[in-house]
């Protein structure tokens, strides 16, 4: 329980000097509460690519959206996180799920 609460982030840097000083396992958990910037399929189908701002970008986000999208990556790097959200896995016999959705500007 210590490791969830102490796993949660909303912001950018804070996020990125967790994983750079604490380097976690795959199997550590982060909670995050990030507003969606953008987010596409995987390839293979079997989860999505979120790109996330600052929690508190929530409300700027048009403008932000605007002049985020005419940087190019390298110049965008320090004000993005990006996560792969793995679809659960398909248990035999069951309907497949529809995959989480990400929209832009949601939290």
């Amino acid at each position: 329980q210590d490791e969830s609460v102490t796993n949660y982030f909303t912001r950018v840097d804070d996020m990125r000097n967790f994983l750079t000083i604490n380097m976690p396992s795959p199997g550590v958990e982060l909670t995050v509460k990030m507003v969606c910037f953008a987010a596409e399929r995987l390839g293979a189908d079997n989860g999505t690519r979120v790109t996330l701002i600052d929690y508190l970008a929530h409300s700027t986000f048009a403008s932000l959206y605007k002049d985020m999208s005419e940087l190019n990556g390298v110049n965008r790097k320090p004000f993005i996180v990006q996560i792969t959200v793995w679809d659960a896995k398909k248990r035999v016999g069951s309907p497949r799920l529809t995959p989480m959705q990400f929209r832009p500007g949601a939290m």
